[in-house]
């Protein structure tokens, strides 16, 4: 998901190019996105230090989820409204965070019934 996000936000920049400086916040989170620091560079960095840290017990993966699923639907129905009033104004800002918010609802769902 962090390398498809960050070819998505950079092709985002690409097509946006022309719209002010929004173009360049695309650019730059879709750069961090697939540079060796965060993400899964640091968890496996991490590993070899710690193994552990990818045992996987079901359990508390469920309990993670049931945690951390309302803030995830909510962070992207907000960052999708942004996104979407930043692009073309209310209507879209409207269509964008309602869109996000079902895709991450029905995200959750599944993550919770696995």
């Amino acid at each position: 998901m962090e390398i498809a996000g960050g070819i998505a936000s950079i092709v985002a920049a690409a097509a946006l190019w022309g719209s002010g400086w929004v173009h360049w916040l695309l650019l730059g989170v879709g750069l961090f996105g697939l540079s060796p620091w965060p993400g899964a560079a640091a968890i496996l960095r991490r590993a070899e230090r710690h193994p552990e840290v990818l045992n996987h017990d079901p359990e508390r993966g469920r309990a993670r989820v049931r945690r951390t699923a309302p803030i995830l639907v909510s962070v992207c129905a907000l960052a999708g409204a942004g996104v979407g009033y930043l692009v073309d104004g209310w209507p879209a800002a409207l269509f964008m965070g309602g869109l996000m918010a079902v895709s991450g609802g029905l995200g959750a769902v599944l993550a919770l019934r696995r």
